[in-house]
């Protein structure tokens, strides 16, 4: 029989044996963190902390900022193959993109669209977390909630909000099934 492993989201112990001898052993539990939202345990400084995972890598506390002010619409698909709402990795997506060389938690920003539909960023609609790395992209899924939340044919307009805070917009007219919008030396092209 092949040998499992498994770790629990809530009340582990976690222990490293050589033979009979145990070399370390560690207990969790759920208040300590990274219980379901992309992140992990990390021994730093001889304290277990929530971290970004750091597999086969050092330990590193990921310090987060709330100034989203740089944040950025990079990219949409607004008529995908098949289904506009089927769940991630397929339907619409937008991908925003972070220019800063500090971490955001993007939970809880919204995307609204021409007629003031949003979509509230949250696990459920990335595909790992909500956190965004510095010089990098995440995407935020229809993931089956809205049917042509963006618009196939005339005006539409594409918002991202920080609260009553606007982050960025753009507005486009038009779309081809199967191809993106994208952001390419500060040019919208499709």
């Amino acid at each position: 029989i092949p040998y499992t492993f498994s770790l629990s989201n809530n009340n582990e112990t976690l222990a490293i044996k050589n033979s009979s001898t145990f070399l370390d052993t560690v207990n969790y539990f759920s208040f300590q963190g990274a219980s379901n939202n992309g992140r992990s345990l990390c021994k730093i400084n001889s304290l277990w902390q929530e971290c970004s995972p750091t597999p086969s890598s050092e330990n590193k506390v990921q310090i987060l900022n709330n100034d989203f002010s740089s944040l950025i619409i990079n990219e949409f698909l607004p008529d995908p193959q098949g289904y506009d709402n089927a769940p991630m990795p397929n339907g619409e997506f937008i991908e925003l993109y972070n220019p800063t060389n500090y971490s955001l938690d993007l939970k809880g920003l919204k995307i609204l669209d021409n007629i003031s539909r949003s979509i509230t960023i949250t696990d459920i609609n990335v595909l790992n977390t909500t956190i965004i790395r510095p010089y990098n992209y995440l995407s935020v899924f229809l993931n089956g909630k809205y049917t042509g939340f963006l618009n196939n044919e005339g005006i539409e307009r594409v918002r991202l909000f920080n609260g009553d805070i606007l982050l960025d917009e753009v507005t486009y007219e038009g779309t081809q099934e199967g191809l993106s919008w994208s952001k390419i030396d500060n040019l919208w092209q499709k």
